[in-house]
């Protein structure tokens, strides 16, 4: 019986690596996605100040939130803080 639950540990512990390691990936790509657009349109928009910092405070609030859903998230899970997959 223990042979099975560490199988099935073994299983969850590598389930929320890849899922890590999915999500970062993801996050990278959307976040650099994300910069070039910021860059492309200040760049070609010569907007005013108060334009600027809301695309600034969006891009930063953008950062956390996807940090947040496909990094934190995912390492949380892994370190067993929060409803995880059961042994069921």
């Amino acid at each position: 019986m223990d042979s099975v639950i560490s199988k099935i540990d073994a299983f969850i512990r590598k389930y929320y690596k890849n899922r890590l390691i999915k999500g970062a990936i993801i996050a990278v790509a959307l976040l650099v996605s994300l910069f070039l657009v910021v860059v492309l349109l200040e760049y070609f928009g010569y907007f005013s100040t108060t334009v600027r910092t809301v695309l600034f405070w969006l891009f930063l609030v953008a950062l956390g939130t996807i940090t947040a859903f496909y990094v934190v998230v995912p390492l949380l899970k892994m370190y067993k803080l929060g409803s995880r997959i059961s042994y069921q």
